[in-house]
């Protein structure tokens, strides 16, 4: 049988999703407290990741594969990944710019989806 996560896990895991729907749907302009990262700030976020460094340290040690084709594997797999992820995203950003309703209906939906994916694990 499949190991279930944990009721605290999954408490958390509900609580995120129950942020993800109500996810305001306007940014205020000139609000500091709203405001994305900027670029130099999202590069260092990365350092401290917790998916980006599950995901190098589960890469590296599931295939057992030496240093340089490793490095090499996520060079030529991992940039075009994170960059059609970067640009869907602004795409869907953009998109949803303006259309408050649309927008809140995309947040319920990836709540849902949250909530939805916990009865998979």
């Amino acid at each position: 049988s499949t190991p279930k996560p944990s009721s605290a896990a999954s408490d958390v895991y509900k609580r995120q999703a129950y942020r993800v729907a109500i996810t305001k749907t306007t940014i205020k302009e000139g609000s500091d407290e709203d405001k994305p990262f900027t670029f130099l700030q999202a590069a260092l976020f990365q350092w401290v990741n917790p998916k980006g460094v599950v995901m190098a340290v589960s890469g590296l040690t599931a295939f057992q594969i030496p240093h340089l084709q490793a490095n090499l594997i996520y060079l030529l797999v991992g940039g075009p990944c994170v960059i059609t992820w970067l640009f869907l995203g602004e795409s869907l950003q953009n998109f949803l710019i303006g259309n408050q309703k649309l927008e809140r209906i995309v947040y319920v939906i990836l709540a849902l989806s949250m909530i939805a994916s916990l009865f998979l694990a």
